[in-house]
């Protein structure tokens, strides 16, 4: 069962025949029979929708902006009339005092920009609901996050390949894709999906049979093929060869799909539940925009919250949440500040609910969640948000300052009332005047900001779509340079492979440098702005074009007579600081543009 959106696994829990189902949870498997025990009233959706209530109920009142202005406003006006009639005895000079004294920048300035920032919120495909809740938002110091579906995508993809030294990664991919046709599972869905990515061809599995929440057995062209969990593979008397240790440690934070021919484990499929491409500037333009705390609220594991964590720098972790839970860490965070919660499935409502601000991912959210929330995202993106953050505060700014501004005018000219200089019949029309300035000072919260929005996007002669489409195809020849590393242990007669390699990276990934240089990197400094923005991209650009070189040097003097014990310790090296630094150069580069292509 896919229990993802009541508990924050992704990856589905296995159950056993008498077992007790959750409502909320999904079928992840093979059809099955189900009693039902209880009613609707009692199950676990409404139980969590009831604590979604009763957390929106507890929640203390807004105390609004212009009530707290509006106070100190009737005071002063009071003692500015009252003093104007009893030092001149003219009731005429308390009287036009109190026509200008206007209440507009209170009344109608203040709520008009709150207005213009819920309106500028939705041009960007944030649902506000209501003014309130974009002052609420202004205030916010605390932000917490839940991980799967909203840090995550919610579905396993594949992190890692590791292979015995017999068989090629894309080989092993394709036998393991090619059984898992025949499974929902989502760890089979990953695999097909990454196959795909890498243009193979996936032959159809022959005989393939499913074991629920363990593994799939089958032939593929004729070979007899397993894939599945370690527990699977062992029951069926396959055991997983030392070489292949490192996988199990390298899914602290997710999962490994084993594969074996035969009687043997040939690969294992390191499985993970990646950060959304965006998330980490997400969380950098929290920090700029002074949010003093940072956290995740999860009912996943806590290795895998701290693994998310570690990597996006967070304060502070709550792990193994449930609903209740999730509401009890609102609780103690709200101690250090206003706290506001983003999170998408059915055990995030109550928090959503208990937070000052609850703001939902809609777009793939469930409707416990966005009913729940004061804002919801209909772009299913994190850094949204962030936006959200960003237009409340300059749309509160621009309120204040039109509650200022209108109080100022007001007050010089109840000054000039006061001493005389200003009849009632004039001052109205002033007092008109003083409301149309503020008004339409207000209305300059439509505008966006500089913190919120994002850069124009890319002209299409810059070439973003396709030079990012043509990572997929640098990202197989990375892999491909690391079998080359591990293909030098086995002597002189990898000099073929190796000198293959060293050819298409001249044919395919130092032409791609130099088109991205050529128009892409220009255009995107001028969005982006800054005095070189791309300036680290083009030295990682230079170091990787060196190592080519030196890859090309190596391969000439090993080719020489005796020269192959010389220079295949340094040509391993290479290899494999190349690989680490075109994988490090992608993954950064992605990054940086990935504000620039997400407009488009």
């Amino acid at each position: 069962m896919d229990e993802s959106a009541l508990t924050g696994e992704p990856l589905p829990r296995r159950l056993r025949p008498g077992e007790e189902l959750r409502s909320g949870a999904v079928n992840a498997g093979a059809a099955f029979r189900m009693r039902a025990t209880a009613s609707a009233g009692a199950s676990t959706y409404a139980a969590i929708v009831r604590l979604a209530e009763q957390a929106a109920a507890s929640r203390a009142p807004l105390t609004r902006l212009a009530d707290r202005f509006a106070v100190l406003f009737i005071a002063v006006t009071a003692v500015v009339s009252g003093l104007a009639w009893a030092l001149s005895g003219d009731p005429v000079r308390a009287l036009a005092v109190l026509v200008v004294a206007t209440p507009c920048p209170l009344i109608l300035a203040a709520p008009i920009a709150l207005v213009a920032g819920v309106g500028r919120a939705a041009a960007r495909g944030i649902v506000v609901k209501g003014a309130g809740v974009i002052e609420r938002l202004a205030r916010i110091r605390v932000v917490l996050f839940d991980k799967t579906g909203t840090l995550t995508p919610g579905r396993p993809r594949l992190a890692a390949i590791e292979t015995v030294p017999t068989l090629r990664r894309e080989a092993a991919l394709r036998l393991a894709a090619s059984l898992a046709q025949g499974s929902t599972h989502p760890v089979s869905a990953a695999l097909v999906a990454a196959a795909r990515e890498r243009g193979l061809a996936v032959p159809a599995p022959e005989a393939a049979a499913e074991s629920a929440g363990g593994g799939l057995s089958g032939h593929v062209e004729g070979q007899a093929v397993l894939l599945g969990s370690e527990g699977f593979l062992r029951a069926r008397g396959v055991v997983p060869p030392e070489s292949l240790a490192i996988a199990a440690s390298l899914a602290v934070a997710g999962s490994v799909a084993w594969l074996a021919t035969g009687s043997r484990m040939v690969a294992a499929f390191v499985m993970a539940d990646g950060l959304r491409p965006e998330v980490r500037r997400a969380v950098r333009r929290l920090r700029a925009l002074g949010v003093e705390r940072i956290g995740l609220v999860t009912g996943d594991r806590a290795e895998a919250a701290a693994a998310v964590a570690a990597v996006l720098r967070l304060d502070a972790v709550h792990a193994g949440c449930s609903p209740e839970g999730k509401i009890a860490a609102v609780h103690e965070e709200r101690a250090r500040g206003s706290v506001a919660m983003v999170g998408d499935g059915v055990n995030d409502a109550p928090a959503l609910a208990a937070a000052d601000v609850g703001i939902a991912m809609g777009a793939h959210g469930t409707a416990a969640a966005a009913e729940a929330a004061d804002a919801v995202l209909l772009v299913d993106r994190v850094d949204r948000a962030v936006e959200a953050i960003a237009i409340a505060r300059r749309s509160r700014t621009i309120a204040v300052r039109a509650i200022v501004l209108g109080m100022a005018l007001s007050g010089v000219a109840m000054g000039f009332a006061a001493f005389g200089y200003l009849p009632p019949l004039i001052g109205a029309l002033v007092q008109e005047g003083i409301d149309v300035v503020a008004i339409l000072f207000a209305l300059t919260a439509l505008r966006p900001g500089h913190d919120d929005g994002a850069p124009a996007p890319l002209p299409d002669e810059a070439g973003l779509a396709d030079r990012v489409s043509e990572h997929a195809g640098l990202r197989r020849l990375a892999e491909r340079i690391r079998e080359g590393a591990e293909a030098v242990g086995d002597g002189p007669g990898s000099l073929g492979a190796l000198a293959s390699l060293e050819a298409a990276l001249r044919a395919e990934l130092l032409p791609h440098q130099a088109e991205e240089e050529e128009a892409l990197y220009p255009a995107a400094a001028r969005r982006l702005g800054g005095r070189d923005p791309m300036g680290p991209l083009i030295r990682m650009h230079a170091e990787i074009e060196a190592l080519c070189r030196r890859l090309a040097t190596l391969l000439r003097l090993a080719e020489q007579q005796d020269g192959w014990n010389g220079a295949s310790a340094e040509l391993r090296r290479t290899l494999f600081a190349l690989e680490a630094l075109i994988t490090l150069h992608l993954a950064a580069e992605e990054e940086a543009l990935a504000e620039l292509a997400a407009e488009r």
